[in-house]
């Protein structure tokens, strides 16, 4: 396992992300959130049900994550899985993605991918 992918944020989306890559046994799998709150539900097994797949490996297996950003070190594909709230007029609040894209460009090395799994409007990135 060569690669390492990082996924950040771990929740509704991301959760489900992290588990799929990790049942494939093919990565270095690493999960980041800003939440030590989420990173302790999810590794003490007392998280929001998430889907069936997800809560099915989540019972029998642990993943590597953190709220510690040093846990991005090396890795070379990273999956952006936070939330882009609307506001009252749908405007969308992009700071979410623009914190983790800063966050990322602390550890990105010429070769890495990014990939937007965040909702946002095209043309956007």
């Amino acid at each position: 396992m060569d690669t390492k992918v990082a996924v950040l944020g771990l929740g509704y989306v991301g959760l489900p992300v992290i588990t799929a890559i990790s049942r494939t046994n093919k990565y270095d799998v690493v999960g980041f959130d800003i939440s030590l709150d989420k990173i302790t539900q999810i590794t003490s097994k007392k998280y929001p049900p998430v889907d069936i797949i997800s809560d099915k490996y989540l019972k029998k297996n642990s993943l590597n994550i953190s709220s510690s950003e040093s846990i991005l070190k090396g890795t070379d594909i990273y999956i952006v899985c936070v939330p882009t709230p609307v506001n009252d007029n749908y405007i969308p609040d992009y700071q979410p993605l623009i914190d983790a894209v800063k966050t990322i460009c602390r550890y990105l090395k010429k070769g890495d991918y990014i990939v937007i799994e965040s909702t946002i409007n095209p043309g956007t990135c």
